[in-house]
């Protein structure tokens, strides 16, 4: 299946009226109807307030989980450490033992000087078992086209509208 549950409204308030975070019985309700209609995979973040500890609460260890690093921070001066530090903690709070998917919430950090570090740490969780998959989301299609020349993904999010062609 290649649809995935977002789930920013779970733990911050987003949306259109961005003014609504779901309540917890119904974040499960959610996930029930979803499961019944296989949607397998969740998509989510760590900059989603507390959606992965909302998740990790009402249990998901039957479903795919996709979540996306927050940006690098400027001063990170051991961005292996940061990574593996960030990933630790999305499966503590999710409270699953790997993550589907690890995504780049900023792809142009790859593009920076950090960049070949930045994906090194990628890899290095991949190698330990950590995150099956590695990728990017990304707002604009010419984002992809200088990543994927440097840099092989795994995954790669993009934003679906039917009035956008690009």
């Amino acid at each position: 299946n290649r649809l995935a549950l977002g789930t920013a409204q779970f733990g911050a308030d987003y949306g259109l009226a961005g003014d609504c975070k779901v309540p917890r019985d119904e974040v499960r309700r959610i996930l029930e109807f979803a499961g019944s209609c296989r949607i397998d995979m969740l998509d989510t973040a760590i900059g989603y307030g507390d959606s992965e500890k909302v998740l990790g609460e009402v249990g998901i260890e039957n479903w795919k989980v996709v979540t996306k690093l927050c940006a690098l921070p400027d001063d990170c001066e051991h961005v292996s450490q940061w990574i593996l530090d960030s990933v630790k903690g999305s499966l503590d709070r999710l409270r699953i033992p790997w993550l589907n998917g690890l995504l780049l919430h900023r792809p142009d950090d790859l593009l920076g000087l950090s960049g070949p570090i930045l994906y090194a740490g990628l890899e290095a969780c991949k190698e330990q078992g950590l995150v099956r998959n590695i990728g990017i989301s990304i707002y604009d299609p010419h984002e992809l086209d200088s990543i994927l020349a440097r840099y092989p993904m795994d995954l790669v999010q993009i934003p679906f509208n039917v009035l956008d062609r690009r």
